[in-house]
């Protein structure tokens, strides 16, 4: 009984650990050398990347692309994690919504005011959908988290490792 005590001791502790470091590490979170792409010609590329820049410094990882099907690719192919594509017919951003919730919130939250600026409404476009069964994308990550952290406390219960040798 002891044993078994002792266990769900070091469950619960576990649990708080997890809870707390995760609370921790997605507190306040910034982004930081997020690769991103760009279409656009020089002179407006230039003044996009100088106001990034001054707004968030080492945030974005700028990379241009000659068009917008390159840069499509790209998102497609996990090289950069969105595209920005100063389109004449309006901005365009390319996302994958599969790379995760808050990337995608980033790079509106980044690309929307300069779309703005220029006159035009920020347009997104999602290349990488989440399925619909799983809109926040987080089902897998908890699934897995619950697993490990709730078979670890019983595993620790255990008289002797289950690998081990029957005794005579």
């Amino acid at each position: 009984m002891r044993r078994m005590l002792s266990g769900v001791v070091a469950g619960v502790v576990v649990a708080f650990c997890l809870v707390g470091s995760l609370l921790f590490a997605l507190h306040r979170p910034t982004p930081h050398e997020v690769p991103v792409g760009l279409v656009a010609p020089d002179p407006v590329a230039t003044q996009i990347s100088q106001t990034l820049a001054s707004r968030a410094p080492d945030a974005f990882t700028i990379t241009r692309y000659g068009d917008a099907a390159a840069a499509e690719r790209a998102v497609r192919e996990r090289t950069v994690a969105g595209a920005f594509v100063a389109d004449p017919g309006g901005p365009l951003l390319l996302v994958a919504g599969a790379n995760g919730g808050i990337t995608r919130q980033v790079l509106e939250a980044a690309f929307g005011p300069l779309a703005q600026r220029t006159g035009g409404t920020l347009t997104v476009q999602d290349l990488v959908p989440l399925p619909d069964a799983d809109r926040s994308g987080a089902s897998t990550f908890f699934f897995v988290v619950g697993v490990i952290a709730g078979s670890r406390p019983p595993a620790g219960c255990s008289p002797r490792p289950p690998w081990a040798a029957p005794r005579p």
